[in-house]
């Protein structure tokens, strides 16, 4: 136990309640009924209105004294606009329970929604940290990928459509009231969704793992979730029907999720260039950045890094924490080198010349992140780190 962590006083907030396993969407017309809501609006995009998920969720909402609106306009990248047009949905309809199913942008569309339904005005004036008054209406949240945990954090990453920048939004009013887990509604996840999905899941375990901010409860939850997805990953990437493999990463990344608190670091840092300038998905810029700033990270975490390299199976016995802690980069590397997942920027028409452009973005927008990164990271160690991953 390190002792500067038994001299601070940490904050761990979870959802109320949590259904787990194969057909807990069952328990939706529970859940509803337990919260005595009488008009509902299910949040997801049209791909899961479409598929015929979003139809599961409502079917099993018959019987119960409940109206039920389907909000379908989602944005795959939530914006302050989209996000407000679906607040302006709730309070239209007079709206009482809000439930999100879908990826990370369903569900954070659903929690700004429900938050809206309560709180007045624009989402722009609750940007920032703790910055929402009021508790917003209650929401259930329904995952069908693994990736970004956003159905058991506090945050939401919204776009700026006239910046193009993300925005950021924290608060305990974020986080769900309800969240069920049901592998079941993951298994018609394409492989390309289940890979950056799951590399955003990875990602974000490990920053949480390591960062300057993370605490004994983080640390359980996110080397936990780093394990299960070491055990899990290949598996529904060779087979995405393979209902244990899902939950598995379904739980991974809403123990990341939980974890959250502890911040991320310089992978997401140096990822953002990669999605404003090349447009790359979240959890394949991620992966991208990943091997190159491990390998830069791992002499300021050598403990923590050891412990990455067991949660991902690889055998340390015998070895130094400084040897060990090499088997965690290369566990990465092998992992992502299987899912046939390049590491190199050149793969994705990144050009050498626009290195320091994104070097000088990513240091001016990710501030928040690098200080809580391991290690230092100065906008020239940003310009060496990406030529790395070049």
């Amino acid at each position: 136990m390190e002792s500067a962590q038994i001299f601070q006083t940490f904050a761990s907030q979870y959802p109320q309640v949590v259904y787990t396993g194969a057909g807990a969407l069952k328990q939706l017309k529970t859940e509803v009924e337990s919260l005595r809501a009488k008009r509902v609006m299910v949040v997801a995009d049209a791909g899961i209105v479409d598929s015929g998920i979003a139809g599961q969720a409502t079917d099993q909402l018959k019987g119960c004294d409940v109206e039920v609106t389907v909000f379908s306009d989602v944005a795959p990248n939530p914006t302050l606009k989209s996000v407000n047009a679906c607040g302006a949905a709730v309070r239209e309809n007079k709206i009482d329970l809000v439930i999100g199913i879908g990826g990370g942008s369903c569900l954070d569309t659903a929690k700004t929604g429900a938050v809206l339904g309560v709180n007045p005005g624009d989402f722009r004036a609750y940007l920032g940290m703790q910055n929402i008054p009021l508790r917003g209406l209650p929401k259930i949240l329904i995952p069908t990928t693994h990736g970004t945990g956003s159905e058991a954090g506090q945050g939401v990453i919204l776009k700026d459509e006239e910046t193009e920048i993300k925005n950021v939004a924290y608060s305990r009013f974020l986080q769900a009231d309800s969240v069920i887990l049901d592998p079941l509604l993951t298994l018609s996840m394409p492989r390309q969704v289940t890979v950056d999905s799951g590399c955003d899941t990875l990602v974000a375990a490990i920053e949480h793992y390591i960062s300057l901010r993370a605490n004994h409860t983080t640390d359980l939850l996110a080397l936990e979730a780093i394990r299960l997805v070491g055990r899990s990953f290949r598996t529904v990437y060779c087979n995405g029907k393979d209902v244990e493999g899902r939950y598995q990463m379904l739980l991974a990344s809403f123990l990341s999720g939980i974890a959250q608190g502890s911040g991320l670091g310089g992978i997401h840092g140096l990822s953002y260039p990669l999605e404003s300038l090349y447009h790359l998905a979240h959890g394949r810029a991620n992966a991208v950045m990943a091997p190159a700033v491990l390998a830069f990270n791992r002499m300021a975490s050598i403990p923590k890094f050891r412990n990455i390299a067991v949660a991902l199976g690889e055998n340390v016995d015998g070895l130094s924490p400084q040897e060990a802690s090499h088997k965690a980069v290369r566990a990465v590397k092998d992992l992502l080198a299987d899912l046939n997942v390049s590491t190199r920027l050149r793969d994705y028409n990144v050009t050498k010349e626009s290195i320091p452009e994104m070097a000088k973005t990513a240091t001016e927008t990710g501030v928040r992140l690098f200080e809580v990164n391991p290690r230092r990271l100065t906008p020239d160690d940003a310009i060496v780190i990406y030529e790395q991953a070049w």
